[in-house]
């Protein structure tokens, strides 16, 4: 049975919390350790300078005596846990509140979320937003909430989400009735402006004393989204349905090798990737789809980096074990791998090396300010208007794939490492060659 650790920031009789237990005990043991009191807005603190102190309310439901929701996780993994017995999963909340932008660098029960990750335990934060003074959760309750945490842990437990290492999920539930939601979606964080409020006041005997209030807020600005490519902009139902796609077609070569490779024809695969990727690593791919296929006409056509240009020391060195190590390891009985480079080359003349021998030499060149490709290059030919390169037809916005701007980076509205980002492949006539020749089109 899986194991489920829950704590709150709003204190152990939370109605938001009491939710959150009652929707997870179908899906595993759950396990209740939240403060006594409100800690809203503690952050990601520890009690240092008193002893804590677990007092149990009923089986499996613990409410530590002045704790943080950081100390309710801390303690919980030394005392109600061990290290080879840990939880399956962390989840905070249901927060009564919003936890958006900069909100989560106060938050309690975000903060949780984050000390379960530190501690390698995969973690969720999820608030429910409210509007009128709470009269929304009046009406509708925590119907969405308990709906949707339900649906992202069954989909962890199942290994259908990717969660990734020290990445915790912060849910915000909107202020509307369980059918009325469309499904959910991925974003990044905002900005806020936080607005200063403090109420002054005076004790009986004439002091001064502040009561700070609830900050006065609005979003500073909501990017605007340049690179319609970008993964962290699309719908997590998408990015959810693209990976169990994955999977499925995983189970099935695993299905054919087993059973049906004697009586059907497998069609033959035809991959175009950077030797560097930090989207899908070509370890992934190789080892997730190359090696799962049956013999055939398979190729992996791999491009190296611009080893003319690493040769000045500007590549990592972590980088260039990585490479080397997938030159020496890649290839196998039943594909045959192609890697396009100029590693032995004094002029800068690719190559065509085929199952780790030179096959013959291509009649293209790195242009000379690029280091290697990116996944986003790969289809597009250097004449895109947005993606290609300076000498492409004028764009009716702005050009991505030749931003060369110098200054202070903080100055700009897209990021430093957007612009980085090589937006067009030149080798595109090659790669547009090898599929027509592979569809027997050329």
């Amino acid at each position: 049975m899986k194991k489920i650790l829950v704590t709150n920031d709003d204190g152990f009789d939370s109605k938001g919390l009491l939710a959150l237990v009652e929707a997870l005990k179908p899906l595993g043991h759950v396990t209740v350790v939240a403060p006594t009191t409100e800690k809203s807005a503690c952050g990601h603190s520890l009690t240092l300078t008193k002893p804590l102190r677990f007092v149990q309310v009923e089986e499996d439901f613990y409410k530590l005596d002045d704790g943080t929701p950081t100390d309710c996780i801390f303690l919980s993994l030394t005392k109600l846990f061990t290290e080879d017995n840990k939880p399956d999963i962390v989840i905070s909340g249901i927060n009564i509140g919003a936890n958006m932008g900069e909100d989560i660098t106060y938050s309690g029960t975000a903060s949780a979320a984050m000390e379960a990750v530190l501690q390698d335990i995969p973690a969720i934060a999820v608030s429910q937003v409210y509007k009128n003074s709470g009269e929304s959760i009046k009406e509708f309750g925590y119907t969405l909430a308990q709906e949707s945490i339900v649906t992202l842990v069954k989909k962890i437990f199942e290994g259908n989400f990717p969660l990734p290492e020290r990445k915790f999920l912060n849910v915000n539930i909107p202020p509307i009735p369980s059918d009325k939601c469309k499904g959910l979606k991925s974003t990044r964080l905002g900005n806020k402006h936080y607005g200063f409020h403090a109420e002054v006041h005076y004790n009986p005997r004439g002091m001064e004393y502040f009561w700070i209030g609830l900050p006065k807020l609005e979003w500073n600005s909501i990017a605007p989204e340049y690179d319609p490519f970008k993964y962290n902009s699309f719908a997590v139902n998408a990015g959810d349905q693209v990976y169990r796609l994955c999977k499925e077609v995983q189970k099935q070569f695993d299905a054919y090798n087993k059973e049906s490779k004697q009586t059907k024809d497998f069609p033959p695969i035809l991959g175009f990737q950077s030797i560097i990727d930090n989207t899908v690593s070509v370890s992934d791919t190789v080892d997730h789809l190359y090696k799962r296929l049956p013999k055939g006409d398979h190729t992996l056509v791999l491009f190296d980096i611009n080893n003319h240009f690493s040769s000045n020391l500007l590549v990592k060195e972590k980088v260039s074990n990585t490479i080397q190590h997938l030159k020496e390891n890649s290839g196998a009985s039943n594909y045959q791998f192609d890697l396009i480079s100029d590693m032995n080359s004094t002029d800068g003349t690719i190559q065509l090396i085929r199952n780790n021998k030179v096959a013959k030499d291509l009649s293209y060149t790195w242009p000379k300010s690029l280091f290697s490709l990116s996944h986003l290059a790969m289809p597009i030919p250097n004449t895109d208007p947005l993606y290609g390169d300076k000498n492409a037809a004028k764009s009716p916005g702005i050009k991505l794939g030749h931003l060369a701007m110098y200054g202070e980076s903080s100055v700009l509205e897209i990021s430093p490492s957007a612009i980085l980002r090589q937006r067009w492949n030149p080798f595109h006539a090659y790669t547009k060659e090898r599929v027509l020749e592979f569809l027997e089109l050329q």
